[in-house]
């Protein structure tokens, strides 16, 4: 758990694996050709990426002060992406795990080994309440988002909580002192 090779080679070929054929293709294209650009698609999915895993591993530090930096960043990639434990988990406390139940709703891009609501979906859910607020379109890098893309993404959100809502709601009522936390685990 704590080396630092081997973690960092696992945080590697997990976060490829999240991040997608589409996108690992499109990096692949443009360092080939030197004057293409990346989709926005792929700008998307690599900055909602790289802001999750700060945030995230940020929390899961503040949350979990015990563990090393490696250990939340190695915890909060996997999560996302493979399932991997670098710690026992029973001894996190709940903020931790529910940081972790997040990560997992959230998944990897789409295209991916990951599972999830995808990355995109998260990035539209998050910018649609900032564009309402601002009275704008939803525009990433120079490009508009269409309506129909909105309405998916939530769409995709709605179905994974009444999903979640429904699992709690079989496991609470058969299940006599169950902690709520690991009724959400998937």
């Amino acid at each position: 758990t704590n080396d630092i090779y081997i973690n960092i080679v696992l945080i590697a070929l997990m976060l490829l694996g999240g991040l997608g054929y589409f996108v690992l293709e499109d990096i692949v294209r443009c360092i080939k050709d030197k004057t293409k650009h990346l989709q926005v698609h792929s700008k998307i999915i690599l900055s909602t990426s790289i802001w999750l895993i700060l945030i995230s591993t940020i929390l899961f530090k503040i949350f979990s002060p015990n563990v090393t930096i490696l250990q939340a960043l190695f915890n909060t990639v996997t999560a996302r992406n493979t399932g991997f434990a670098s710690i026992d988990f029973s001894l996190l406390d709940n903020a931790s795990k529910l940081l972790v139940l997040i990560l997992m709703f959230i998944g990897g891009a789409a295209g991916s080994s990951a599972g999830g609501i995808r990355l995109t979906t998260l990035a539209i859910i998050i910018l649609f309440p900032i564009s309402v607020v601002k009275g704008e379109d939803i525009i990433v890098f120079c490009r508009k988002i269409d309506s129909n893309m909105i309405r998916r993404a939530y769409t995709i959100f709605s179905f994974y909580v009444y999903l979640l809502n429904q699992k709690a709601t079989i496991s609470l009522s058969t299940k006599k002192d169950v902690f709520i936390m690991n009724v959400w685990h998937f």
